[in-house]
């Protein structure tokens, strides 16, 4: 071989190997060939190791801080503490709210609302039994103070008896403004021992009981109850002297609209075999009416009529449709019997005690629901107060 042949491939296998020890493929980023046939040119850019370090750092904490925000969405999703409960709600809020609607009523003396207010915050939490306690204690508390205002002092103490307030708040109330109204017990115990004779027949001793309290403290139904006992005694022997009369069938209907079924029941049995003695057609009828609302009444009075806790409870299970029908009942029939009178008025105070005494019981209950609806915009009271109506409205 030629001598410059040789030092020509000595040259290109030298710059052969000097591009093979400078292009490393790691940091070769382009290369650029011509598309001449004689030539080739390469031309290589070459990336310093600082910056490449640098940007597999970025690279590295890029990649944590995505893992990081992965993580803190994943607690924050399954980790979320769950809502309030209601009850929790209430408990914190409305119970302290209850409590100070009954210390301002008792306070104030305005009582007869209370039962209402309480209703809403009770039907806004169910599950709160403090709550629920203190609307009972509320309404025993303003239907006892109704019986102190009626005076019906037995009722009221069995009331006390039958009824232990949940809450110190309305004990305390009752032990300062409803039993310095019942009177000494030994009072109570003599009218009790007065009505339990009366009612088994035992007109004398009861007559004598009463007569005896009427000048004690507090002997306001004591005087009520010789004044009807009295009474009925004296209408009742006045009977047998007018059984010939033709009028003979209104007085003895005035005498009995006069009683109270349940109160006068030694009297009231005797209904059936006295309207058996007239001679008039319409005896019997009339002998039957009275009787029925005699049964009515009756069943009302010994089953605890129409109470607080009744009227409030929105059940399917609620006796009120029984009760309030038991009433409307003995209302419509005698509204009828009242009618047939000649004359109402001439027919004494006394034909108007037992129509008034189931007129105002209705009026009563009718008020409640009134009260109760005011506060509480509820189907339920709506309901009842329609089966409350008066006949010649219900019927409409």
């Amino acid at each position: 071989m030629p001598q410059e042949d040789e030092d020509d491939a000595t040259e290109i296998l030298a710059q052969d190997d000097e591009t093979v020890y400078r292009a490393d493929p790691l940091d070769t980023v382009t290369e650029v060939h011509d598309d001449s046939t004689t030539a080739t040119a390469t031309a290589t850019t070459l990336i310093p190791a600082q910056q490449k370090k640098r940007q597999l750092s970025w690279r590295i904490i890029a990649g944590l801080l995505s893992l990081l925000l992965v993580s803190a969405l994943g607690y924050y999703i399954f980790n979320q503490p769950p809502p309030a409960t209601n009850t929790v709600q209430s408990r914190i809020d409305l119970y302290p709210e209850a409590l100070t609607m009954a210390e301002s009523a008792i306070a104030q003396g305005e009582v007869d609302t209370l039962p209402a207010l309480l209703l809403r915050q009770s039907r806004r939490q169910p599950g709160n039994a403090q709550v629920q306690a203190l609307l009972q204690d509320a309404t025993h508390y303003r239907d006892m103070l109704y019986l102190l205002h009626k005076q019906h002092l037995l009722d009221l103490a069995e009331s006390r008896r039958r009824h232990t307030f949940h809450s110190a708040l309305f004990e305390q109330a009752a032990q300062h403004y409803l039993d310095p109204g019942l009177g000494a017990p030994a009072i109570l115990q003599h009218l009790s021992q007065a009505r339990d004779a009366w009612q088994a027949g035992e007109l004398v001793k009861a007559i004598t009981l009463v007569n005896q309290q009427t000048n004690e403290a507090g002997g306001q139904q004591a005087k009520a109850m010789l004044r009807h006992y009295s009474r009925v005694v004296e209408d009742y022997e006045t009977l047998s002297t007018q059984k010939t009369d033709p009028g003979y069938l209104q007085v003895l209907l005035s005498f009995y609209l006069g009683l109270d079924p349940w109160e006068d029941r030694f009297f009231w049995r005797r209904l059936e075999g006295d309207f058996k003695q007239v001679q008039d057609p319409l005896a019997a009828g009339r002998s039957k009416q009275l009787q029925r609302v005699g049964q009515l009444w009756s069943s009302y009075r010994s089953q605890g009529g129409i109470d607080g806790p009744m009227r409030q409870d929105a059940s399917a299970a609620n006796t009120f449709p029984q009760r309030a029908k038991e009433l409307t009942e003995a209302d419509s029939l005698l509204r009828e019997m009242a009618s047939s009178l000649q004359s109402l008025e001439q027919s004494g105070e006394q034909a108007r005690l037992l129509p008034t005494t189931i007129d105002k019981e209705i009026q009563v209950q009718r008020e409640r629901l009134q009260a109760l609806r005011r506060f509480n915009d509820e189907a339920i009271l709506s309901s009842r107060l329609l089966m409350l109506a008066p006949a010649d409205t219900a019927s409409q």
